[in-house]
């Protein structure tokens, strides 16, 4: 593991979804043609913290070799970067650290299982849920992972 820096600056990160083979591939849409990933999946790193909200994986692991996916957060670099000198850097507040893109690892879950959800009218009247029963719960996917070390 790296070292851990403490900086003021802001970095572009994208969350992005890769198959599990020996060689991990991008996935960019799902079996179906469309986004495989849906929601705000970039976002900036300030003082250390970034917070994806609502980020929908739109396919299930079963579909694809090993049957679960790599999961990663990584710096984006700017688009703006006139130059390979200054390409993925990131401006620091006067006096702060500036970090380079090249500099920073990239937070990879691996494991990311993601089943399909139960549709209501083919379940068993014993697994159906009770009555009243928030219709929220039923539209969450559960994803489970584990990060690499």
């Amino acid at each position: 593991m790296g070292d851990r820096v403490e900086s003021h600056s802001k970095l572009n990160l994208v969350l992005e979804l890769y198959t599990s083979e020996s060689t991990p591939k991008l996935l960019m849409t799902n079996t179906g043609g469309n986004k495989i990933l849906k929601g705000q999946v970039e976002r900036e790193l300030v003082s250390g913290a970034a917070k994806f909200d609502k980020v929908q994986i739109r396919e299930v692991s079963s579909h694809f070799r090993n049957g679960w996916f790599f999961l990663v957060v990584r710096p984006k670099p700017s688009k703006y970067s006139s130059s390979m000198h200054l390409a993925g850097s990131a401006r620091a507040p006067e006096g702060g650290v500036t970090i380079s893109y090249e500099e920073v690892k990239p937070l990879v879950v691996d494991r990311i299982v993601v089943k399909a959800k139960k549709n209501k009218e083919m379940l068993p009247s014993a697994e159906k849920p009770p009555a009243g029963k928030d219709e929220e719960e039923d539209d969450k996917v559960f994803i489970e992972g584990d990060t690499q070390k």
